[in-house]
């Protein structure tokens, strides 16, 4: 093994290491399970702790679900805190199910180095992905380090919860 590829895999290692130590930090505070509340209300999902490309690099995405435009819609709006250094682009992703109907979809979008979501401004993701429709929902959030029609590279991460339900 080389001197730089011993690094790299020392780097991966402690990564993953601070972001286990965040999470079960985290979830000692929040608690385990989803978040959950009334129709037409704010939800917060649970934390979402991830390693990110880069030199012991992490990233933990605070969440809200917000009212959408339309009955049945609903936003989120996230909030990416960095740490590490040189860390790299990843995508965010927010699936969701319809419990009452069975539908399910979702949406991509790329975290920037900084933080910042392309696309989203104030970090508020809506679209195509955010229409499940009337019932109760299950959404959640993982990491991925690449997401397109020719892989799916998902990053070792603790995924954010929510419930609710859409009027």
């Amino acid at each position: 093994m080389t001197n730089t590829s011993a690094r790299r895999a020392l780097g991966r290692r402690a990564a993953t290491l601070a972001v286990c130590v965040a999470a079960a930090s985290g979830a000692a505070v929040v608690g385990t399970g989803a978040a959950q509340a009334a129709p037409g209300d704010t939800v917060q999902y649970s934390p979402t702790f991830t390693v990110t490309p880069g030199f012991l690099c992490g990233a933990r995405i605070d969440a809200t679900k917000i009212p959408g435009a339309q009955k049945g819609t609903y936003r989120v709006k996230a909030h990416v805190q960095r740490f590490g250094f040189n860390c790299g682009t990843f995508k965010v992703g927010v699936d969701w199910k319809n419990t009452t109907t069975g539908s399910h979809d979702g949406q991509i979008d790329t975290v920037l180095p900084d933080g910042s979501i392309a696309g989203a401004p104030d970090g508020v993701l809506d679209g195509f992905g955010y229409g499940p429709g009337v019932g109760k929902v299950e959404s959640t959030i993982t990491t991925y380090a690449r997401y397109d029609e020719g892989a799916v590279t998902p990053l070792p991460n603790i995924p954010g919860r929510a419930t609710f339900t859409l009027r």
